[in-house]
């Protein structure tokens, strides 16, 4: 039976036995090292299922020199990079915005890094969904959101809501969706993050992506840049609503496009 392994990079001893004895429990070989140097020897002498990383070293090589080599000589386990660390959400977005949906900031639970370990090591293959559209409604205000979920859920679709920009980032990189409502103005990530996020890794998921948001004329044409679908003003036109999505999801069947996200 073939070994999975999993390799921590990080300073603090403390991580190793918090994490050690969890992802052991699942069967993975758990190695351990204080400095990026250490880390890039062992990336290079073994195969690895996964990296739990921060990227905050205080000594020798840092986090980001791991990430770097990682991007550059093995970058099929981009996908399978964890972060454990006290770096901002606006800090990992500007620096590595790949890894936002696997960002853990300490303090955090460690159950849930060990459980996306698990999930993403070890992905649920049941046979493709595809025959259902997917509709993703990022809003902070719940009464919104809802409200658009029905439009969706008119269509057939199955709907999802994220209430933040981190929320829906998260959800884009492990999951497939035909059409994005996305509102700008929200605390935390806003919108305009999201749309950051999409046009560094998901660049494909942008004409797909209707903007809903009661905009300033200035705002419009920078938005517009990032090749969205349209922008409906708030409070919504039920009708155009419906007819931007439907032009999401027709042309897939045509196509036979498979830039619905999945973060793979």
């Amino acid at each position: 039976m073939k070994q999975e392994r999993v390799l921590i990079v990080e300073d603090d001893r403390a991580a190793e036995l918090i994490l050690r004895i969890p992802l052991e429990r699942e069967g993975f070989v758990v190695d351990f090292v204080e400095e990026g140097y250490a880390a890039i020897e062992k990336l290079r002498a073994h195969r690895y299922e996964a990296v739990i990383l921060d990227l905050i070293i205080h000594r020798g090589l840092n986090g980001f020199g791991v990430l770097n080599f990682i991007e550059m000589e093995q970058p099929e386990l981009l996908d399978r990079v964890f972060l454990m660390t006290g770096m901002s959400e606006q800090t990992v977005m500007n620096t590595a915005p790949q890894l936002l949906s696997r960002l853990f900031r300490k303090p955090f639970s460690y159950r849930k890094l060990v459980a996306a370990v698990v999930a993403a090591v070890r992905p649920f293959t049941a046979q493709d969904e595809a025959a259902q559209k997917r509709l993703l409604v990022v809003d902070d205000d719940r009464m919104s959101a809802e409200l658009v979920a029905v439009y969706g859920r008119r269509l057939g679709m199955e709907v999802e809501l994220a209430e933040n920009g981190r929320e829906a980032i998260e959800k884009i990189a492990t999951s497939r969706y035909d059409a994005i409502v996305l509102d700008l103005l929200m605390p935390g990530i806003d919108g305009f993050g999201v749309l950051e996020y999409l046009d560094r890794c998901q660049p494909e998921l942008l004409s797909y992506t209707i903007i809903s948001s009661g905009l300033p004329g200035k705002y419009q044409e920078r938005v517009m840049e990032y090749g969205v679908r349209g922008i409906l003003p708030k409070p919504l036109d039920q009708g155009k609503l419906l007819e931007m999505i439907e032009g999401c999801i027709q042309p897939h069947v045509a196509d036979g496009d498979p830039k619905r996200a999945n973060g793979s």
